[in-house]
């Protein structure tokens, strides 16, 4: 039976909308392939899907209490827009429940690795990315036997609970990874607020990254041209009629273009199939690191200009802020746009971000308080989970105050999770693009946690807000969640529950260890020079804002002449390295007066290019755009024609 049908079918469409976008926004099928495309779209619905359920599941439980309580009438109970009977809503979590399972234990990463391993055919990399997990699981297992085996003797587990012990690791293994990313993200989300309501303070931060992100996007085009210099080596070296000649043509004809600037090769001249698959491996992964580290470093200076633009129209008389790349608005509406737009950007931007630091530091305050005591206190007979008492503090709330005590703490627990996961770049490959630059492995790999952390999340949210000690109260082992879950986890015995009780204790110290930066100075206290120009600091970090800052403008009046960055006018044909690199390249080796005789030639980069836009354009008499021209507001005409755009110029 359900109620509000309509209501629910709308939620499915705007799930499907919203899992399309967020996929789209990041990835293109046709670059990742049809397969994987799917297998992530259907992990992140049903990932969705269940916090769409649970909130229907919560309020039913309410509903229902609330008719059972005496001292309230039941026209007085307030109805559910959204009522699904309990049996049905239990068939519906154990498909969902066990979809995800399967999907992020088996299925998921299979593909990734599918996508990962350098074999030729399709049957050879499924057969190489199912061995490569057999020896995942195999490890595991082996560890399970003898955990299991330990338990069962002192007589922690019942071995007939196989099923119970699978559901109850999975869950132990979602708490450890939701109280690390929360541990992170509930000081660093109020931390990234408040640094982002100053556009000032933005943009050294971005000119500090600009030179870091560019030294790695060259570090990566070496390693691509050493790569290209093996495979020329290998092309030579296997004549026409050599079994392994298919092999090498397979892998020549994925080299991008910049491949026919390597005249001659260097490396290894006797190829096995071993060797071609390894080789074939890590071309895949070093051309995704160039693309995704130029993709990463264009991002950061679009980011860079739109700030400049931004903070040089603060006091614009016009009251609009002057893109300097984009077109200026025309129709109608345009002018009150332009000025909506800039009093957003020059006052209410910076007020509105400094609110929401202090509701997210509100937020991680309760999260953490209630994360750390409510388990404990409950063995006392004590509530001491501030969500919990104000869910329970009336049986009578509205349907729409319910979904909101709900939605917005449920919500934002997960975008603490998700928005570590997101930001993890792990050995510099597993990261999210935007503008479909993200590999099928990263797709993947987070498609993967977070099927592994939303059901944890959920089930932990349902333990937080219960109050099985008030008569009335919301009772977590009354929703069909619960009876799909817990009943299996309560035959484990006292370890599984001592880890759940006690282990969210560990919350306090992360996030006292990213609050005082405590994995920054012991990284910085091991590996100081290696790690400097990657991490920000306000104090030892003025030289290398200021190369960015020089960086930035150069790349700036490139895009403003038609030529293309810095970053695509390297040749392939010689190695990008020590001598052929600019100062700009390294870190922190330019002195104050390095800095200011840079800063001097690009203003006199600047003047002689629009001393010559300025001529130009009086020849042709055309005095409007030599106006605009002046102001640097549109792109003035250059006589030099762009250079052709590399393959990496997606």
């Amino acid at each position: 039976m359900m109620e509000g049908w309509w209501i629910f079918t709308l939620g499915l469409l705007a799930l499907i909308v919203i899992t399309s976008y967020i996929l789209h926004y990041y990835a293109d099928y046709r670059q990742v392939g049809w397969i994987a495309y799917f297998l992530v779209w259907i992990g992140l619905f049903l990932n969705f899907l269940l916090f769409l359920l649970l909130p229907i599941d919560i309020s039913a439980v309410r509903y229902r209490n609330c008719l059972n309580t005496d001292e309230i009438p039941d026209e007085m109970c307030p109805h559910p827009l959204i009522l699904i009977d309990n049996d049905a809503l239990i068939v519906l979590w154990k498909i969902i429940y066990w979809s995800l399972f399967i999907l992020c234990w088996t299925a998921l990463p299979i593909w990734q690795s599918f996508c990962e391993v350098g074999q030729f055919t399709f049957l050879t990399k499924l057969k190489a990315a199912i061995r490569e997990n057999i020896i995942f699981y195999g490890v595991t297992l082996a560890i399970g036997i003898v955990l299991f085996v330990f338990f069962a003797a002192t007589g922690s587990i019942n071995p007939k609970n196989v099923l119970s012990i699978s559901i109850g690791a999975a869950n132990a293994w979602g708490l450890l990874l939701m109280m690390c990313f929360l541990g992170y993200a509930l000081v660093e989300i109020p931390k990234y607020s408040w640094l982002h309501s100053n556009d000032a303070k933005t943009l050294d931060i971005h000119q500090f990254h600009s030179v870091s992100y560019r030294d790695k996007h060259l570090k990566y085009r070496n390693a691509l041209i050493t790569l290209f210099k093996q495979i020329k080596e290998y092309s030579n070296a296997i004549h026409t009629n050599d079994p392994y000649r298919p092999f090498i043509d397979e892998i020549v004809d994925k080299c991008p273009i910049e491949y026919r600037d390597i005249r001659q090769g260097s490396g290894d001249n006797y190829p096995t199939y071993d060797k071609l698959v390894q080789l074939n491996a890590k071309l895949k992964q070093t051309v995704h690191k160039v693309k995704s580290s130029r993709s990463v470093y264009l991002n950061l200076i679009e980011r860079a200009f739109e700030l400049e633009d931004r903070i040089a129209s603060y006091s614009n008389d016009e009251k609009r802020v002057r893109w300097t790349f984009k077109e200026r608005r025309e129709y109608k509406l345009g002018r009150v746009i332009d000025t909506l737009e800039w009093l957003w950007y020059s006052y209410v931007h910076s007020i509105f971000l400094r609110v929401w630091t202090v509701v997210c530091i509100c937020m991680a305050l309760m999260i953490i308080w209630s994360e750390t005591f409510f388990n404990i206190s409950r063995k006392f007979s004590v509530d001491l989970s501030i969500f919990s008492q104000v869910f329970n503090s009336r049986v009578d709330f509205s349907w729409a105050v319910q979904w909101l005590f709900i939605a917005f703490p449920l919500l934002y627990i997960a975008t603490c999770s998700y928005w570590t996961l997101f930001r993890l770049k792990l050995f510099n490959y597993y990261q999210l693009i935007p503008h479909h630059h993200s590999s099928g492995s990263s797709l993947l790999f987070c498609a993967i946690y977070v099927s592994r952390l939303t059901p944890t999340i959920a089930y932990n949210f349902l333990m937080m807000i219960d109050d099985n000690q008030k008569r009335h109260a919301f009772v977590a082992s009354h929703t069909a969640y619960y009876q799909v879950l817990r009943p299996e986890q309560e035959n484990l015995g006292g370890f599984i529950e001592g880890f759940n009780t006690y282990f969210p204790i560990i919350l306090i110290l992360l996030c006292l260890g990213t609050l005082f930066d405590v994995y920054t100075k012991l990284v910085m206290s091991f590996c100081a020079q290696r790690f400097q120009k990657y991490i920000y600091h306000e104090e030892f970090s003025k030289v290398q804002v200021a190369e960015g800052q020089i960086l930035i403008g150069e790349e700036r009046m490139r895009k403003q002449s038609g030529e293309v960055y810095s970053i695509d006018e390297v040749s392939f044909g010689k190695r990008v390295g020590s001598k052929t690199r600019t100062k700009l390249g390294e870190g922190s080796k330019l002195t104050q007066q390095d800095v200011n005789a840079n800063v001097e030639r690009i203003k006199e980069k600047w003047l002689k290019a629009a001393d010559e836009a300025i001529e130009k354009i009086e020849k042709e008499g055309n005095e409007e755009q030599g106006e605009v021209a002046i102001e640097v507001n549109q792109k003035p005409r250059s006589s030099t024609k762009p250079k052709p755009k590399s393959l990496f110029q997606v």
